[in-house]
């Protein structure tokens, strides 16, 4: 039997103001594939992907914009 192995990994607002929506799902994705863990692990082709993202959002305060947004890894099929 082969098992797949996906771990999901969510990210949404940050009190911290940046310049760009985008910053955290990337800074996320780059910290995780630069993990020697992960590095060895993962599928070496597509082994971290963005599954969603949602359209810009607003904070409670009617300030500091998020995108909420969802990552998978991916390790290879293993046979158990």
């Amino acid at each position: 039997m082969e098992a797949e192995i996906v771990l999901h990994v969510g990210g949404g607002p940050n009190r911290d103001v940046h310049a760009a929506l985008d910053f955290d799902r990337h800074r996320y994705k780059q910290a995780i594939g630069n993990v020697p863990y992960f590095q060895n692990n993962l599928q070496k082709t597509n082994g971290v992907l963005l599954t969603s993202l949602s359209a810009p959002q607003i904070g409670p305060l009617g300030r500091n914009p998020y995108v909420m947004f969802n990552l998978q890894c991916y390790f290879p099929e293993k046979v158990r």
